[in-house]
């Protein structure tokens, strides 16, 4: 009989959920920062067990806060104290989405409970494999607009294995912090989601950067990818697995949608129309100038002057393409004497901090964020909204471990249901089409 059995190995797994959600969202820093880390007083990721009343299902009640509040007046002696004005809108509702990350083990491996390649070391592996996966995946929606769309197809001859990616021309627009050899991603129809041809699941074997180039695998990488020459055009795009794909009628958006590309951006929003009400907008930190620039202090000058109009102009937090911070900072190495200052925020990620001049923020690279664009934002503005406190196995079926069709193969899911949920816009500042350090952005 084998040392390590089913069940406990299972028990194992229940006993590293702790340690998984706490690691979680250590490696990147929206998630790290949304999800409360090193923050005083900042509530985190708020679940049904911290306030049930908000949750209904996946259906998610939150408050907005559009303006400051209105009624109040000087009252001389005996006078008439206001009636109070009611706020425009109060609420809005959002819905869970859910991401879940499967891997496979065989039950020989699950036994095998001795040597360097004991059940519980592999399966721990795949376990730390599965969370650093989902977590990078969760936070590349973070910096997302919610539309899955990770870049656009320019040209190539279809069918085939290798297309060219761009927005006008070669590699125009292409974020390549997005994209790596061995990846996944879906090649659609951007109009629809359609899957002109063999598009589902393809597994990228090369990029160029250069020549904005890229080659997929001709196998299918699982039994419900596509395999061969996969048919696409100038209106195709490259998209998260699985975030959009037409069925029928339908094309159902299964990734987050309040990213920081959407949040204030993308009209309407949260179901609130941004030209009925602008106050539930976000700041536009350059007022409308898309000429690209290099990032500077007069920049971060009027746009605090613009934010503090729409809001309080408080920021608690910044991000970035490093590219673009990159032409800030080593623009500050440059001056004599010098001393470049720096900070850290959620407890391990540090930056160039930002003088504002009424406070000082930390400025941190992120990979995953938007091609030459930074943002400032207050953490007011946002709550990360989750069904549980972190990633977790799917067990309603009454094990971890699922099993298909008379074989020996088992499969974990690790699966997350979360939201980003969005009070006030207006407290978040973005300042786009920034100069970047260099071409391979």
């Amino acid at each position: 009989m084998a040392d390590t059995t089913l069940g406990t190995i299972q028990s194992v797994l229940y006993e590293m959920r702790g340690p998984m959600q706490s690691l979680y969202p250590t490696r990147n820093f929206l998630l790290a920062y949304l999800s409360g880390l090193g923050q005083d007083g900042a509530p985190g990721r708020i679940t049904p067990l911290q306030n049930p009343t908000q949750f209904s299902g996946s259906s998610v009640r939150i408050p907005l806060d559009t303006v400051a509040m209105q009624g109040g007046g000087w009252v001389g002696e005996g006078g008439t104290v206001n009636v109070p004005v009611a706020p425009t809108i109060t609420q809005a509702n959002i819905t869970l989405k859910k991401f879940i990350q499967p891997f496979g083990i065989s039950l020989e491996a699950m036994e095998d409970s001795k040597g360097a390649n004991s059940a519980i070391d592999a399966l721990a592996m795949n376990l730390q494999k599965a969370r650093i996966a989902m977590a990078d995946a969760v936070n590349n929606a973070l910096c997302g607009d919610g539309s899955g769309l990770i870049a656009s197809v320019l040209s190539g001859t279809s069918p085939g294995l290798t297309m060219v990616l761009g927005t006008g021309s070669a590699g125009a627009g292409v974020d390549w912090d997005k994209l790596y050899v061995g990846q996944v991603v879906d090649v659609l129809t951007r109009a629809d989601g359609t899957d002109a041809g063999a598009g589902q699941r393809r597994r990228i074997t090369s990029i160029v950067i250069s020549t904005g180039t890229i080659t997929f695998d001709t196998n299918a990488v699982a039994s419900d990818g596509g395999s061969g020459p996969i048919t696409f055009s100038a209106s195709s795009g490259l998209y998260v697995a699985g975030s959009r794909v037409k069925t029928g009628g339908t094309t159902p958006v299964n990734v987050l949608q309040g990213g920081f590309e959407a949040a204030g951006q993308v009209s309407p929003f949260e179901g609130v129309n941004l030209t009925t009400y602008p106050q539930f907008a976000a700041v536009d930190g350059r007022a409308g100038v898309t000429t690209p620039a290099d990032l500077d202090d007069p920049m971060f000058d009027n746009a605090l002057i613009f934010a503090q109009r729409a809001n309080d102009g408080l920021f608690d937090a910044s991000y970035g393409d490093p590219n673009a911070i990159n032409v800030y900072k080593n623009k500050k190495t440059q001056l004599t004497r010098y001393n470049t200052p720096t900070g850290t925020v959620a407890t391990r990620f540090s930056g160039i901090q930002v003088d504002l001049g009424n406070q000082i923020v930390v400025l941190v690279g992120e990979r995953k964020s938007k091609v030459g664009s930074v943002k400032l934002f207050n953490r007011q503005a946002c709550t990360l909204y989750g069904s549980t406190a972190g990633p977790d196995y799917d067990d309603l079926a009454g094990s971890m471990f699922k099993q298909f069709n008379r074989t020996t193969n088992y499969e974990v899911w690790l699966k997350d249901r979360l939201e980003l949920g969005w009070h006030a816009p207006s407290k978040m500042v973005y300042l786009n089409n920034l100069n970047v350090q260099n071409s391979a952005a």
